[in-house]
């Protein structure tokens, strides 16, 4: 099975990104097998992976493209990796945060007043690897 994110450097910069994947069969305990779709697997994988997969790096964009939405416990490592970063100097924005809904929570959560959002990835890449840190530590 392919795995929900792919985590590759450019120009120096960490980025964690969700391919095109598709449903994967499950099969409950009791009734018919449904299917688990990759934005699904992306927004597990960011609840339970994505603070593991990130630790130590001091530059990084997440690319959200393709994701439809966020839930509470994948919003919660993002904000936490955020904070992290902020605090030992590293930088992080989001890029690909173009889905109505996933738009909706990043407004409803006032998420896209805390994290640097940009329309592309390689806009992403660049404001990371050369705004200064003060630009990514947000007042509050």
């Amino acid at each position: 099975m392919a795995k929900p994110a792919l985590i590759e450097v450019q120009d120096g910069v960490t980025v964690v990104r969700f391919p095109p994947m598709p449903a994967t069969p499950v099969q409950p305990v009791a009734g018919p097998a449904k299917g688990v779709s990759g934005p699904d697997q992306a927004r597990t994988w960011i609840a339970s992976e994505f603070l593991a997969a990130t630790a130590g790096i001091r530059l990084l964009v997440v690319d959200l493209d393709g994701i439809p939405a966020l839930d509470s416990a994948a919003l919660g490592p993002l904000i936490q990796r955020l904070r992290e970063m902020q605090a030992h100097r590293g930088r992080m924005a989001l890029c690909g945060v173009t889905a109505p809904a996933l738009r909706e929570v990043f407004s409803l959560t006032r998420f896209d007043q805390v994290f640097p959002i940009y329309p592309v990835r390689a806009d992403a890449i660049r404001a990371v690897r050369e705004e200064p840190s003060s630009r990514f530590a947000r007042s509050r």
